[in-house]
């Protein structure tokens, strides 16, 4: 081991006047939490869940967004770490008889999306969608299309967001 003030002078042991972290050998966090949530909020308000002629389904709101992300850079490797989840509220209109026609029957739910992690792949998020009121078989039908159609764009939505964080990760 050597002596203060001697050895390799490429090794920076020493207390920097500067406070650097040359090369980010120290542990460094950064709490990415608030770009996470207002991008996750951003981003899933107004997905689109179905769309076609018989039927159509958007989410309206965001009602919460909750979890923490946090970037640690230590020895020169950066991590991020997150675990999130959210609320949504969503609305559609779907055809009353299952060819298309007949009047279109308003319908709303809410979709919980859970499970949002840094070990996770998109399909693996847990994703549950219910119907606010009374469940009819038009009710049914679109809230099938919702899981079907709906949860891909959500999962997809979620993927961009999280490659945004890794991307982050990487030029940290």
């Amino acid at each position: 081991m050597a002596k203060a003030g001697e050895g390799d002078p490429r090794w920076i042991v020493q207390a920097r006047k500067d406070g650097q972290n040359v090369n980010a050998w120290h542990w460094a966090e950064r709490d990415l939490t608030p770009f996470a949530h207002s991008e996750l909020k951003k981003r899933l308000g107004g997905v689109v869940l179905v769309s076609g002629d018989s039927a159509s389904a958007a989410v309206t709101d965001v009602t919460s967004v909750s979890g923490e992300v946090t970037l640690v850079t230590r020895k020169g490797r950066t991590r991020y770490f997150y675990d999130l989840s959210a609320r949504l509220v969503w609305k559609g209109s779907v055809s009353a008889n299952e060819d298309g026609s007949g009047e279109r029957v308003e319908v709303s739910g809410k979709i919980a999306l859970d499970d949002i992690e840094q070990d996770a792949e998109p399909a693996e998020f847990n994703i549950g969608v219910t119907i606010d009121g009374a469940e009819g078989a038009a009710h049914r039908r679109l809230k099938e299309l919702v899981r079907t159609h709906g949860f891909a764009e959500v999962r997809s939505t979620v993927a961009d967001v999280v490659k945004q964080l890794r991307s982050m990760a990487e030029s940290a």
